[in-house]
């Protein structure tokens, strides 16, 4: 993401998540999700896992009780796939596979696109409700230009559309 200055002037600089700025990202990304879901998701007290694959994603929503799950990443439009990390998708089978036989009732996908992915994932898992985006997801980063840490971040309100599940 590029960064740009108050009058949106690009800078030069690239915003890249590392591990140097995950610690000022991760409280960001809490005050961003709480605003976003609004009183659809409890977010203040949440766990907040990075994952790179499809083993990250299950070992992370089979390592406790949890009812509801939100993905804030990448979805592939047209590929019916998650983006987790460059080079590593994971599929709707292998999120159902994931899914399957938790107490998860509830799972949002936050990337850009999600409808297809959405759908599909909903006739395989007819008892949990499945949010996705109908379209692109816009975050705005304030960084420090010389540090890349994270100053705020907010996500550009829309509906997050549901499939299935039971209606809160």
């Amino acid at each position: 993401m590029k960064l740009t200055d108050a009058a949106n002037k690009d800078i030069g600089k690239i915003f890249v998540l590392t591990k140097s700025n995950r610690e000022s990202f991760e409280p960001a990304l809490r005050n961003a999700l709480t605003v976003f879901m609004g009183s659809d998701a409890v977010v203040p007290g949440a766990r907040f896992v990075f994952i790179r694959g499809a083993g990250d994603f299950e070992a992370a929503v089979r390592s406790a009780e949890y009812t509801h799950v939100i993905y804030y990443g990448h979805a592939l439009d047209g590929e019916t796939a998650l983006l987790p990390a460059k080079g590593s998708k994971i599929d709707a089978d292998g999120l159902a596979r994931a899914l399957k036989g938790t107490t998860v009732t509830h799972f949002d996908i936050l990337g850009c696109r999600s409808t297809s992915i959405a759908a599909q994932l909903s006739t395989m898992l007819p008892g949990v409700r499945i949010g996705y985006l109908r379209a692109a997801r816009e975050d705005n980063v304030e960084a420090d230009a010389r540090t890349l840490q994270v100053i705020s971040l907010s996500i550009d309100r829309q509906t997050v559309l549901h499939y299935g599940g039971a209606t809160p």
